[in-house]
Order: structure tokens, then C-alpha cells, then sequence
């Protein structure tokens, strides 16, 4: 089987977003923001919560803050906890005159479309996360 060709057109264009659980059953649920050009992880929180809407969209308004900037695109996985997420991003994006703007600016799908950031928890897991998890149980 071929692995799918995954392009972006360039910096800035979409961020991948994803709750990871793994360590959630220990008291440190993570949420994570990557870039889908560089691959750089933009965010990488731990808090109380990944299920809550105003602790998901807190954490990519402060994201945006920081930056300067919002992504052309948004890219989540089928699920409640980025509603808030969803609506701040599509009216960050409203009145922006390309074929993105918008509610055509925040994308929703399986896990297995949202390839940059399930293949960074991935390497988080067999990097760092199993030593965690054994050293908590």
C-alpha cells in the first residue's frame, strides 16, 4: 500500500488540532496545535480538561494572539470539544476574500485525515509517553 502525498501550499496555511488521552487517566489530558507546513508544534497544553470548548478555543485564541496571525485552514477531528474553536476561527476568517473564508475555513474529519498532529502523538508515544504511562501505574 502507497502512502497518500500530504501538501500544504506554504507557511501559515493550515494547523492540525488534537486532544491526546493517553496520559489523561493520570490527570494530565494534552492538547496539542501543529503546523501543517513546518511541522512545528505551535501548542502543547496541559491542563485540567481536552473536552471542554472554552478551554480548546482559550488555548487557539491565545495561539493566535501570540502570533499575530490566523491559518488560512483549520483541520480538527470529528468531535465536541473545538465548537468554540470552530465558530472563533470561521469569524476570524469571515470578511477574507479567498476561497477559504469563512465556514470553508475550518475542516472536520477521521483522525486519519488529521495525519501532522496524530503522527507527532505518534512520536510522543513511543518516545517519552509508555515511560510515563509505566511510571504513573
Amino acid at each position: 500500500m502507497k502512502n497518500r502525498e500530504y501538501e500544504v501550499p506554504g507557511p501559515n496555511y493550515i494547523w492540525h488540532c488534537d486532544e491526546h488521552d493517553e496520559l489523561k487517566q493520570f490527570g494530565f489530558p494534552i492538547y496539542g496545535i501543529i503546523a501543517g507546513y513546518s511541522r512545528k508544534l505551535l501548542v502543547l497544553d496541559v491542563s485540567t480538561t481536552n473536552n471542554n470548548p472554552r478551554v480548546i478555543g482559550h488555548c487557539y485564541l491565545r495561539k493566535v494572539d501570540e502570533l499575530g496571525y490566523v491559518p488560512v485552514l483549520v483541520r480538527v477531528d470529528n468531535g465536541t470539544e473545538c465548537v468554540l474553536m470552530e465558530d472563533l476561527h470561521m469569524a476570524l476568517r469571515l470578511f477574507d476574500d479567498d476561497n477559504n473564508a469563512g465556514v470553508y475555513s475550518f475542516l472536520r474529519g477521521k483522525s486519519t485525515e488529521n495525519q501532522r498532529i496524530e503522527c507527532w502523538w505518534r512520536q510522543l508515544r513511543q518516545k517519552m509517553g509508555d515511560f510515563y504511562i509505566h511510571l504513573f501505574k
